[in-house]
């Protein structure tokens, strides 16, 4: 779609504009849509919340090495983003119009996938740096940042299989 093609699907009546054009309804034959809002708020917010707290644990990884701390502000930033784009889905009645599909429903599995991939590698450099860099200059502290980076992990990956429970079908 060319940028604000869409525009041109919004017909005036009255006071208001009305969007005209190709619409995606939420398909309820696997989950219901009230539903459906509460798995994703629910997820990203778990995911949000569970990152800044790792952020905050003295973690001996998270203290002064880039390949720890760049992965985990890249996870953080793309979450944030995550819950942008699940806002603009999530309050539409279970109606979206197309370019809003394009835009934010379509890429939401990979979306997070990528999210997966950050979240891993912040896992991995945090027990490179704990294990093999720096053996546990601060055990408890690393630990509970390696249970906690665990736990994103273990959520993100739940995440992706309960998105794939949602769908959308095309409504004109």
């Amino acid at each position: 779609m060319k940028r604000k093609e869409y525009i041109a699907n919004y017909q005036k009546e009255g006071d208001e504009y009305v969007y005209k054009g190709e619409q995606y309804v939420f398909d309820e034959s696997q989950i219901s849509y009230k539903s459906a809002r509460k798995t994703l708020y629910g997820f990203s917010f778990l995911l949000f919340f569970l990152e800044i707290g790792l952020g905050l644990i003295p973690s001996s990884g998270m203290l002064n090495t880039f390949y720890v701390i760049l992965p985990y502000a890249i996870t953080v930033v793309l979450t944030t983003v995550l819950i942008y784009r699940i806002w603009n889905i999530a309050n539409k009645d279970g109606k979206i119009p197309d370019y809003y599909y394009e835009k934010y429903a379509d890429g939401l599995r990979g979306f997070i996938k990528i999210i997966l991939v950050f979240a891993t590698m912040t896992l991995v450099g945090e027990v490179v740096h704990a294990f093999i860099e720096k053996p546990l200059k601060n055990p408890i502290a690393t630990g509970i940042g390696i249970g906690f980076e665990v736990l994103i992990v273990i959520i993100t990956f739940f995440f992706i299989r309960n998105v794939l429970k949602i769908k959308w079908k095309k409504f004109s």
